[in-house]
C-alpha cells in the first residue's frame, strides 16, 4: 500500500493520494467551476492562456486540428502563446520573477525552483475528475513521487514521448556498405574501430574513385541534442551529458575526472590527427551538420546522430574489460504542463489534459499528426492493430514541409504535446524499418544504459546551487574537450584539467547531485 500524504493547511485537511493498486478517494472541496466527469468540461466557454515555445512557424499553435477539436468538445477555449525555443527559458524566467504568470505552462521549466508559484494538482488527480491521467500513474507508480516537488506537492505533468525512441539521443552509426566495401565487419571496441575508420579513409569505400572525399566520422561537439560525442567516450566506459555526471549503483560520479575520459581523449585525438575524424566537428553548425547527415551515406562511415535505417548499423563500443555503456535518457518526463496559481479555474486545465490523453486517437492527433497524413492503423498477420508512421513527401510538399518531422511540428504538439506517449506504446509504432526502437530495447534489456541523474525534484537550494555551478562548468568541458580532441592532451594537461575542476567547485557539483540521488531514494 502507498504511503499516505497529509497537508495542513490553515485547519487539518486529510488528503488520501492514489495506492498503487489504484485505490483513490476524492477531495470534496475542488474549487473552480467545471463539470467533474464527461464532456463538455465547461458548460460555457472560458479561455486560457498558454505558453509554449514555438514548434513551427508555417502553422501557429492555436490553428493545429487537434487545439480546435478540443475546444469543440470541452468548451476549454486554450490560447497558446508561442516563444520562439531559443528564448523559452530567458521568457519564463521573466515571468516569473515579476509574477506575471498565464493560467499555464506547456514547456520544460525548473519546477524545483518554480513550484511556490505554480498551483498544486493533488485534489484534482483523482479517479473522477482525471481518470486517465491515474490510471496511468497506477500503472506506473513511480511517478506519484517523481512528480513531486520539494513541498511533497505534485505541480506539473508529464508532457512528449517517453517511448524506445527516446532513451539514448547521440547514437554511433556505422556504414554497412561502406564495411562490405572494405571487407571489415562491425567494430566492437575502440581499436577494432581505428582499424575500421583507416580502412575507409584509405580503401575508396564510396567506389567513386577518389580517395580523399570520404570522411570517416563526424559528430557535432561533445554533447547535444541527437549529434554530440557523448556515447562515443563509452568505448571507454564513460559518458558525457548535461549533467556532466554518470549515476553507477547510486554513486554518482564526475565523468570528467575519471582517468577513462583522459584515456578517451587522447585516443579521439589520435583520430582526429590521422584525418579519421571530421575537421569541422566541433565548428559545424545544427543546420550544416544537419546537411551532412541528409547526404551520409557516399561521404561518411560513421556518424553520430538521433536515428538511422539501413544501410546505417548501430555501434556499440565496449571498453578494455569487454562492458558496453551507453548515456540513457530518463524516459519518465517530469515537468510539461504546469498551472498557475493565479489561474481561476485550475481543476478545468487538469481535465483538459485528462482529456488530452483519454484514446490513442487523440493521443496520436495531438503527439503526431492527421490521421492518414502523418500516421495510420494497419493490421498485421497476426491480427494485431499497430500504428504506422507516415512519411509521404507528396503530403509534406502540400503543408509546405520538407521532411516529416517539419510536417509533425506543423500538424502537432510534438515533443511538447499534453498527450503522453508513454511507453506502452513502443510496440505499436511502426516505423520505416528504423533501427531505434530495437536498439534501445536491447540496451535496457542487456543492462547497458546508465542514467546521468535520476527523474526527480530536489529542493530549491540544492537546485538552485547546482544551476549555478554547472554554468561555468559547462563553458569549461565544451572547450577542453573540444582543445583536446583537436590539440592533443598529455599528463601535464591533464593535472592541469584536474585543478581547474577544483576551482570550478566540480567536487561541491558532485556532492550536490549525490545529495539529490539520496532523496530520491528515500521517497
Amino acid at each position: 500500500m502507498k504511503k499516505m500524504h497529509f497537508y495542513v493547511v490553515g485547519v487539518l485537511l486529510v488528503v488520501l493520494m492514489c495506492t498503487a493498486c489504484g485505490k483513490q478517494s476524492t477531495q470534496k472541496n475542488v474549487s473552480g467551476k467545471f463539470n467533474r466527469t464527461g464532456y463538455p468540461i465547461l458548460n460555457e466557454k472560458e479561455t486560457f492562456d498558454i505558453y509554449v515555445s514555438q514548434l513551427s512557424p508555417i502553422v501557429a499553435a492555436n490553428d493545429k486540428p487537434a487545439v480546435k477539436k478540443a475546444i469543440e468538445e470541452t468548451n476549454v477555449v486554450t490560447n497558446f502563446i508561442e516563444v520562439a525555443a531559443s528564448s523559452w527559458e530567458e521568457k519564463v524566467n521573466i515571468l516569473f520573477s515579476a509574477d506575471a504568470l498565464p493560467d499555464a505552462f506547456l514547456g520544460n521549466m525548473n519546477v524545483a525552483e518554480k513550484y511556490e508559484q505554480l498551483a498544486s494538482l493533488d485534489e484534482y488527480l483523482t479517479e473522477e475528475i482525471a481518470p486517465n491521467v491515474v490510471r496511468f500513474f497506477n500503472s506506473r507508480p513511480e511517478y506519484w513521487d517523481i512528480l513531486r516537488a520539494p513541498d511533497g506537492h505534485i505541480h506539473s505533468l508529464p508532457m512528449g514521448d517517453e517511448t524506445y525512441w527516446n532513451v539514448v539521443d547521440s547514437q554511433l552509426y556505422i556504414n554497412s556498405d561502406w564495411l562490405k566495401a572494405v571487407g571489415k565487419d562491425v567494430p566492437k571496441n575502440a581499436e577494432e574501430l581505428r582499424d575500421v575508420l583507416r580502412a575507409f579513409k584509405n580503401g575508396d569505400p564510396n567506389g567513386n574513385g577518389d580517395k580523399n572525399d570520404e570522411v570517416p566520422m563526424t559528430f557535432r561537439g561533445i554533447w547535444g541534442w541527437g549529434d554530440g560525442m557523448e556515447n562515443a567516450l563509452s568505448a571507454f566506459g564513460v559518458f558525457e551529458s548535461a549533467h556532466h555526471v554518470m549515476t553507477k549503483n547510486d554513486i554518482v560520479s564526475f565523468a570528467a575526472q575519471q582517468p577513462a575520459y583522459f584515456d578517451a581523449l587522447k585516443y579521439y585525438h589520435e583520430l582526429y590527427k590521422e584525418g579519421l575524424i571530421d575537421s569541422e566537428c566541433f565548428t559545424h553548425s545544427q543546420e550544416q551538420y544537419k546537411a551532412k547527415l541528409a547526404d551520409s551515406v557516399n561521404k561518411y562511415g560513421v556518424v553520430i546522430c538521433y536515428d538511422k535505417k539501413q544501410p546505417w548499423i548501430p555501434l556499440l563500443l565496449a571498453d578494455k574489460d569487454g562492458n558496453i555503456t551507453v548515456g540513457i535518457n530518463n524516459v519518465e518526463h517530469t515537468d510539461g504542463f504546469s498551472i498557475s496559481k493565479t489561474c481561476k479555474n485550475p481543476g478545468a486545465l487538469v481535465r483538459w489534459y485528462d482529456y488530452c490523453n483519454k484514446d490513442t486517437d487523440t493521443i496520436l492527433a495531438w503527439n503526431r499528426g492527421v490521421e492518414n497524413e502523418m500516421w495510420k492503423y494497419e493490421i498485421n498477420a497476426a491480427g494485431e492493430k499497430k500504428i504506422v508512421l507516415l512519411n509521404d513527401p507528396e503530403i509534406q510538399k502540400k503543408y509546405g514541409a520538407t521532411n516529416k518531422a517539419e510536417l509533425r511540428n506543423i500538424q502537432s504538439f510534438a515533443g511538447k504535446s499534453p498527450a503522453y506517449l508513454d511507453l506502452s506504446y513502443t510496440g505499436k509504432l511502426q516505423g520505416e524499418k528504423h533501427l531505434k526502437p530495437e536498439l534501445n530495447e536491447k540496451i535496457l534489456a542487456n543492462g547497458y544504459g546508465v542514467r546521468a541523474l535520476p527523474p526527480g525534484f530536489s529542493t530549491a537550494e540544492n537546485s538552485s546551487r547546482r544551476v549555478i555551478l554547472l554554468a561555468d562548468i559547462d563553458n569549461y568541458i565544451k572547450k577542453f574537450v573540444a582543445t583536446s580532441v583537436v590539440d592533443g592532451i598529455d599528463d601535464k594537461g591533464w593535472e592541469q584539467h584536474l585543478d581547474i575542476l577544483k576551482k570550478l567547485k566540480v567536487d561541491e557539483y558532485t556532492q550536490l547531485c549525490q545529495e539529490f540521488v539520496n532523496n530520491q531514494k528515500k521517497r
